[in-house]
């Protein structure tokens, strides 16, 4: 009887840890490591963009949307952005926690997967 909601926890392990390699993967590419797939698996076609100072909330908005578009487009399956912030960043809202790592995957049709450094 308990074997279906024990089989349900092992595919949610599952995809937990393939979502953790993937966000690792993502992370690994944008600092410029290899572009072998998640889990070392073949090389990947991978377009990486850098850009690296004081990015403001608008300008990562616009790279999500440049991701959403590529997505969209159909020349890639999904595409990300991933950000580190820092706790004196003045673009910040007052009050505003968090200054970690932030990763967002997206999917054609507006669908995306947050990734956020639960640490900070």
């Amino acid at each position: 009887e308990g074997g279906a909601e024990g089989a349900d926890d092992d595919d949610d392990a599952d995809l937990a840890s393939r979502l953790a390699g993937f966000h690792e993967w993502i992370g690994g590419v944008a600092a410029g490591f290899g572009r072998e797939g998640p889990g070392g698996g073949d090389r990947v076609v991978a377009e990486a963009h850098r850009w690296e100072g004081l990015l403001t909330p608008r300008m990562v908005r616009s790279a999500a949307e440049f991701c959403a578009d590529l997505a969209d487009s159909g020349r890639y399956p999904w595409a990300a952005v991933t950000t580190w912030g820092f706790p004196e960043d003045p673009t910040r809202a007052p009050g505003a926690s968090g200054c970690g790592e932030l990763t967002f995957a997206v999917t054609p049709g507006g669908r995306y997967l947050l990734f956020a450094d639960s640490s900070s």
